[in-house]
């Protein structure tokens, strides 16, 4: 049927830690998670609802590469926490100046760990609200998707972006997942920020991770954009040397 749900049950519980449960976790509360028939077979691509709903924790270490307009770049490591079913991301970063967190929960952003005397050389791009919010959309897309309907998850009409045919999935407040056509995964997620500027983020390299088994990218790069996805600059270039999930 065209308007067939895809549902599954999962369990929706507090945050936990990304080594173990911690012990002020909230009470267990069912959930049921809805995936527009017509977006199902994007997330079959990468792993497939039930594996997804199994996963309440993302935990993932990499390389984060800066480009800053000198044409030099700014290499350093970060971890990355993401809790799809709980609209949260946090990510770490152990800097010259000191240590940092960020957390992203939906719209609500929070400096979480830093310095008492912000460090004025370290790139904007690393802790910048619209990245962090870029990385989480490319990490989560099957959690970012269940909040969409029949009516408004149809992609819309084809678009040729950087070579590739793309169909457009509009979420709440401008931001935007691209479905490729060709290998039917949504790989590209297009994120505004201040001042008409806007954030285009892209997964690369997807490969199943221990222990649920969903398929994220192994590379995610990020570029200055405009609001039809056109890739202008990039700014930030991700690699994954660890990807680890944790189910409920």
């Amino acid at each position: 049927m065209r308007n067939l749900i895809h549902l599954i049950i999962i369990v929706a519980v507090g945050f936990a830690g990304c080594q173990k449960k911690q012990q002020d976790a909230q009470p267990i509360t069912p959930k049921v998670v809805a995936v527009p028939a017509q977006l199902a077979g994007a997330v079959d691509k990468v792993g497939g609802l039930k594996a997804w709903a199994d996963t309440e924790i993302i935990a993932c270490e990499c390389t984060y590469t800066v480009y800053k307009a000198d044409g030099t770049k700014y290499i350093t490591t970060q971890r990355h926490a993401v809790y799809p079913w709980s609209d949260t991301i946090k990510v770490y970063a152990n800097e010259p100046s000191g240590k940092y967190a960020w957390s992203l929960f939906r719209e609500d952003f929070k400096v979480i760990e830093g310095p008492n005397v912000p460090d004025e050389q370290l790139p904007s791009e690393i802790g910048n609200r619209q990245i962090v919010e870029a990385i989480w959309s490319m990490l989560a897309v099957p959690a970012r998707i269940a909040s969409l309907t029949n009516d408004n998850a149809a992609p819309g009409q084809e678009m040729l972006i950087d070579g590739l045919w793309y169909s457009p999935v509009v979420l709440a407040g401008d931001r935007v997942y691209y479905l490729e056509k060709s290998s039917g995964i949504i790989n590209l997620c297009l994120i505004p920020g201040a001042n008409g500027k806007y954030y285009l983020a892209k997964g690369y390299a997807f490969r199943p991770v221990t222990d649920t088994l969903i398929w994220l990218p192994g590379k995610i790069e990020i570029f200055e954009s405009n609001a039809i996805a056109t890739p202008l600059k990039r700014v930030v270039e991700i690699d994954y040397s660890r990807q680890q999930t944790f189910s409920f």
